[in-house]
C-alpha cells in the first residue's frame, strides 16, 4: 500500500497558516492536478471529525468558562478521535494529507500560558498514538500583525471565540512559544523555551519557519518547494 504524507502548518491566531493551508492545498488540486488532484486531503486540529466539531464548538463558545485543565482534556479528546478517523484511516492511502495546526505541538504552545506544566501536558497526552508529521511549517508572523489581523476579522463578520477572548497578554505568551520554538538561540535546559524547540523534533521529520510578513503567494511557493522536496526524497514524481 502506498504511504501518506502528513504536513501541518501551525502558528499563533492571525499568523496566516488557515489562508496558507488552502492555498497550498489549491496548489496541488489544480497546478499539480494530474497527480495530486484525487490525492489531497486537507483538514484542521481540533475540529477534523464530527466528534471534533463538537469540541471545538465546546472550546470556542464564550458562554462557557473552562479550567485550564479541563481545556487541554478536550483538546486531547480531539487528538485521539483525529488520529482514529483521520490519520489511520488514512496512513496508507497515498495522499497528501494539510494539517492546520497540529495539536500535539499547538497544546504545548497555547497549555503553557495557561499555566499547565509541560510534565502535566505530556502526561496528558502519552495515551494517545502519535503519528510523526514529515514537515511542519511555523508561521513567525510577527505579534503586532497577528494582533490586527485578529482585531480585524472581529470587525469585519464574526465576534472573537473564546480563546481569543484570553486577553493579549495571553496571546502574546502563546507568540512567545512559537516564536521561541524556531529561534536560532538554544533556551535553558528544563525551561518552557528549551521544550518547545526540542518538541519540534519529536512530532517532525522537519520543521520549517516561515517569514509571515512575506505575501501569500510567496510564502505558498517556499512551502511547496519545500513539500516538492520532500515528495521528490521519498521517491513521488
Amino acid at each position: 500500500m502506498p504511504r501518506s504524507y502528513f504536513v501541518a502548518f501551525d502558528g499563533c491566531d492571525g499568523s496566516g497558516k488557515s489562508l496558507l493551508s488552502g492555498l497550498v492545498r489549491d496548489y496541488y488540486r489544480v497546478d499539480k492536478g494530474e497527480t495530486w488532484r484525487g490525492r489531497v486531503l486537507q483538514t484542521f486540529m481540533p475540529g477534523g471529525t464530527d466528534v471534533g466539531q463538537k469540541i471545538r464548538a465546546l472550546l470556542k463558545d464564550t458562554r462557557n468558562t473552562i479550567d485550564p485543565t479541563a481545556e487541554r482534556l478536550l483538546f486531547d479528546a480531539d487528538n485521539a478521535q483525529f488520529m482514529e478517523e483521520v490519520v489511520k484511516a488514512n496512513e496508507d492511502t497515498g495522499k497528501l494529507v494539510l494539517c492546520d495546526r497540529w495539536s500535539f505541538f499547538t497544546d504545548f504552545c497555547y497549555g503553557i500560558p495557561r499555566g499547565i506544566k509541560p510534565e502535566t501536558l505530556r502526561l496528558l497526552q502519552s495515551v494517545i498514538p502519535k503519528r510523526k508529521l514529515d514537515l511542519l511549517f511555523i508561521c513567525t508572523t510577527p505579534f503586532d500583525i497577528c494582533l490586527s489581523r485578529m482585531k480585524n476579522d472581529h470587525n469585519r463578520d464574526r465576534t472573537p471565540c473564546r480563546i481569543e477572548q484570553s486577553g493579549e497578554e495571553y496571546l502574546r505568551r502563546v507568540w512567545d512559544m512559537y516564536h521561541a520554538a524556531v529561534s536560532g538561540k538554544r533556551g535553558d535546559e528544563g525551561t518552557a523555551w528549551r521544550l518547545v524547540q526540542d518538541l519540534t523534533s519529536e512530532v517532525a521529520d522537519v520543521t520549517v519557519p516561515l517569514d509571515g510578513t512575506l505575501t501569500p503567494p510567496e510564502l505558498c511557493k517556499i512551502a511547496t518547494d519545500h513539500i516538492n522536496v520532500m515528495l521528490s526524497l521519498k521517491g513521488e514524481a
